[in-house]
């Protein structure tokens, strides 16, 4: 049950966060009930001060008559937050443990899912050309919110935002200079197409599509956290369902493998970054009891 919020004139209830659900749902085909209520109730809290609106229920109306109105929440909700080689010390495991496998395989595919404007495509992909491997990798990049993978798509940055992210890229075991890997010029960076050309980023909703098809990595980094146990079950039964025996899985600072049913399915790598590989085992019992 969440708690009514009320403050700064704004009134959010149960019962309204119900319906409002009820209406993305229905007119947009996204699914939120299974998103942990606390962060749901924040963010559109946010919006509504944003929008000066006393009370939840003023939202369905403007949302229905103002596509961007119902992109700016569609982003609230999303959750996108992500940068160029974040937490680089994950990427640095990553190189560590899971790049020797991949290594020896002719061709292999990855799978970053919830990747938001694609920053972390972009940095998993330049560390995988500094290994001479990425020729070798088809990258997807998923998102539902096609307002950021149509950016993602773009591959464009801020200039500035490549610089501040140098110190990342050389922590995460950046080899070179980052500012190769873009053509810089009027203050953006646009990736360069030898890295784009093997990434694809397509429309994928954890909460209602199903396998992606079998690939060796999955990466799915701090999204897990604004699930309830029902969805999250249901991530990881997709996961599984598309993840190559001895694949890895990749969960990153803020979420890991804590239900037993769900831990006998893998191998925990790395505690700090949430990595995980899968056992040799095809029983998908677990994600049903």
């Amino acid at each position: 049950m969440v708690i009514p919020v009320k403050t700064d004139n704004v009134t959010v209830d149960e019962q309204g966060v119900d319906e409002l659900l009820s209406v993305i749902k229905t007119e947009f085909g996204l699914d939120f009930y299974d998103y942990t209520r606390s962060s749901i109730v924040r963010r559109l809290t946010r919006r509504m001060q944003l929008w000066h609106l006393q009370d939840i229920r003023d939202i369905a109306p403007i949302i229905l008559n103002d596509t961007n109105k119902w992109q700016q929440l569609l982003n609230d909700l999303s959750i996108s937050v992500t940068s160029l080689f974040r937490d680089p010390a994950v990427f640095k495991s990553i190189q560590q443990h899971v790049f020797p496998l991949l290594e020896t395989f002719p061709f292999f595919k990855i799978w970053i899912a919830g990747c938001s404007t694609g920053e972390e495509v972009y940095s998993l992909a330049i560390l995988l050309h500094e290994h001479g491997i990425l020729k070798r990798a088809r990258i997807y990049g998923t998102d539902f919110n096609d307002a950021v993978l149509k950016q993602a798509k773009e591959g464009i940055f801020d200039q500035s935002i490549i610089e501040q992210n140098i110190k990342a890229y050389l922590m995460a075991g950046g080899q070179y200079s980052l500012d190769q890997y873009f053509h810089l010029a009027y203050g953006k960076g646009k990736i360069k197409p030898h890295i784009l050309n093997q990434i694809t980023f397509s429309n994928h909703n954890l909460t209602t599509d199903g396998a992606f098809g079998e690939v060796e990595l999955i990466l799915c980094r701090n999204v897990l956290i604004y699930f309830n146990k029902t969805l999250k079950q249901k991530a990881f039964s997709i996961f599984n369902e598309s993840l190559y025996p001895r694949g890895f899985l990749i969960l990153g600072t803020k979420e890991s493998i804590i239900d037993k049913d769900l831990s006998i399915l893998y191998e925990e790598i790395d505690k700090n970054s949430s990595i995980y590989q899968k056992v040799m085992t095809t029983d998908a019992n677990a994600f049903t009891k």
